[in-house]
């Protein structure tokens, strides 16, 4: 019986196709096509305007009846975000990816990625339109969805033609260097001149694909939560770890720029 009803629970998420979120003026434009979906209920955001639905659905307060095998909606929110737009960094909430296996992040006008970039989870291609960069993950493998970027100033079509040659030709030649480093290569480099507790919570996230949630770490390494936040407040004084907020509880990241050889070590 326990069985049955977690596989109910699953198949409207295994449904869902796409979504695209469009990033400007700080509200979020979301467009999500569903196939097979005819009907379920979709739940929308509090906040949502601009509501529009190619297919046939009803409104039941903040929720869709979907009443077609595919439907196309789309609307524009801001609470889709945790936390808003904050330093720079989107964090999604998983209740509006939908379950969605292939998604698309469009950043803002004039905004670029910088070094120590967090974008989580890997895997995605890096394009542009000519004016904004756009983040695409052909299999969305997790329900976490944090992007983070900088504002380069005003924008204009020939710089993001540039930038998108050069990270073209720099995800080409990273990825030929990359082949020539083990893990325990990177690993060596990543916890050099740490202390030991420091270099036990960086091998932890290593060893977890470079995420892993507070609570996790105190358990896993036995520290108390005084000791950690005074240990991540360290490494990310140092830019190789960020913490991201996510209710009482926070998630860390590992984003140094030291280690080239990380990120595609830990897949």
């Amino acid at each position: 019986m326990r069985f049955l009803i977690v596989l109910v629970m699953l198949i409207p998420f295994a449904l869902s196709s796409s979504a695209v979120f469009f990033i400007e003026d700080n509200s979020v434009k979301t467009s999500i096509v569903l196939e097979g979906f005819n009907g379920k209920e979709v739940k929308l955001p509090y906040d949502f305007s601009d509501l529009n639905v190619e297919g046939d659905f009803e409104i039941y307060g903040d929720s869709l009846r979907v009443l077609s095998d595919n439907v196309r909606i789309n609307f524009t929110s801001s609470s889709i975000l945790e936390g808003g737009f904050r330093r720079g960094i989107l964090v999604f909430s998983a209740d509006f990816l939908y379950g969605a296996d292939k998604v698309s992040v469009l950043l803002p006008k004039g905004s670029v990625l910088s070094d120590n970039r967090v974008i989580f989870p890997k895997g995605f291609l890096t394009k542009s339109d000519g004016q904004r960069i756009i983040l695409e993950w052909s299999d969305f493998p997790e329900n976490d969805l944090v992007v983070s970027f900088e504002f380069a100033g005003k924008s204009n079509i020939p710089f993001f033609v540039f930038l998108a040659l050069i990270l073209a030709v720099g995800f080409f030649y990273r990825e030929r260097i990359f082949r020539l480093f083990s893990k325990k290569r990177a690993l060596e480099d990543l916890t050099k001149n740490l202390f030991r507790e420091e270099k036990e919570i960086v091998e932890f996230l290593f060893a977890n694909g470079g995420v892993a949630w507070t609570k996790e770490i105190c358990r896993a390494l036995g520290i108390s939560k005084v000791r950690l936040s005074r240990k991540l407040k360290n490494l990310e004084a140092r830019s190789i770890i960020l913490r991201v907020p996510f209710g009482n509880e926070k998630r860390i990241f590992l984003v140094s720029s030291r280690n080239k050889s990380f990120h595609k070590s830990v897949k």
